[in-house]
């Protein structure tokens, strides 16, 4: 009697563990194939690259007096920092662009030190490796930039003494960049730029 009883459970069991698989490989096929509905992805636009001298023209310049205008101006006035100013070379956060939490970040870093960047800043190198510019239509509306940098980067502190022990030559680097072309003009979105310290 008692051995009937535990052939039962096992039968039993046996169909649990059997409905149990079932169960989960029915929901696996609907869950890949979106519950038996057909889900309409929408299609992204395919990039092209696209031959463009002006553009290419455009976002050459586009990056380099961004980089002077960050070195000479903003570091170097840190205190006269206009957040507006980031708005004329760089794309907003709320458009994708990256790179302006970073140069608010390097200006509120020298603020705390009583650094600035030196008015004579400038660019030792800047050579423009690659530029390859990109557009689902017939114009490109993204670029892709890389440069080969080395800076001149003197850095004084608050009573105007040169901060010593400090490398006022930084470089050379290999500098990435992205540009978005916004309302016909080319806006840096990141760069792999080392910031103010």
């Amino acid at each position: 009697m008692r051995f009937k009883r535990y052939a039962k459970k096992i039968k039993l069991g046996k169909a649990a563990v059997q409905a149990a698989i079932i169960s989960s490989i029915i929901g696996a096929i609907l869950a890949s194939t979106g519950g038996g509905r057909r889900v309409e992805e929408p299609e992204s636009p395919v990039m092209r690259v696209i031959v463009s001298p002006a553009d290419d023209a455009a976002v050459k310049r586009a990056v380099r007096e961004s980089q002077i205008i960050e070195a000479t101006r903003i570091y170097a006035d840190p205190e006269s920092f206009d957040p507006g100013l980031l708005s004329v070379h760089w794309v907003a956060p709320e458009l994708g662009g990256r790179a302006t939490e970073n140069i608010e970040a390097s200006v509120a870093r020298l603020m705390t030190r009583g650094w600035r960047y030196g008015h004579e800043s400038r660019p030792e190198i800047f050579e423009f490796r690659r530029v390859a510019l990109f557009g689902a239509g017939d114009e490109p509306d993204y670029a892709e930039v890389h440069t080969r940098e080395k800076w001149f980067l003197p850095v004084y502190d608050k009573s105007g003494d040169l901060i010593a022990n400090r490398n006022m030559f930084l470089g050379p680097f290999q500098i990435d960049y992205t540009l978005q072309r916004i309302n016909d003009r080319w806006l840096v979105q990141s760069t792999s730029t080392p910031y103010a310290r």
